[in-house]
């Protein structure tokens, strides 16, 4: 697969996660968590959860246009694997449900981000 399309994907789908999140914490928080996600202050957690994938979708994409994205998909991947690993951690404190949803949704996209990283700001011949 061509790294900059993988890149571009992975930026556009942290803005999605992330305007998602700020919008609708109550539900998108309820994915990641269970039915707590409809205390305020956990709604208050996701939206914060939300801002930074925002930031880190719109960073990737300004770093793609200076050739420079392969840090923010470096740290995009490293996030995403250790939210792979809370939700592995968590056990049964989490739904079976939102264990399986968070553990396939940030194992795939750090894998992906890690793959994008490889070869994103590479120039052709």
């Amino acid at each position: 697969m061509d790294p900059n399309k993988l890149a571009q994907g992975v930026g556009a789908a942290r803005i999605a996660f992330g305007l998602a999140f700020i919008a609708m914490p109550g539900w998108t928080g309820r994915i990641w968590i269970g039915r707590d996600s409809h205390r305020p202050a956990v709604k208050v957690l996701t939206q914060a959860i939300g801002a930074r994938d925002l930031l880190m979708g719109i960073g990737t994409l300004m770093a793609m246009r200076r050739g420079r994205a392969r840090g923010w998909l470096e740290a995009v991947s490293l996030t995403d694997a250790l939210d792979f690993t809370c939700a592995v951690l968590a056990g049964d404190r989490i739904p079976p449900a939102s264990r399986a949803a968070v553990i396939a949704l940030a194992g795939g996209s750090a894998a992906q981000a890690a793959i994008a990283a490889r070869g994103v700001d590479q120039r052709g011949p």
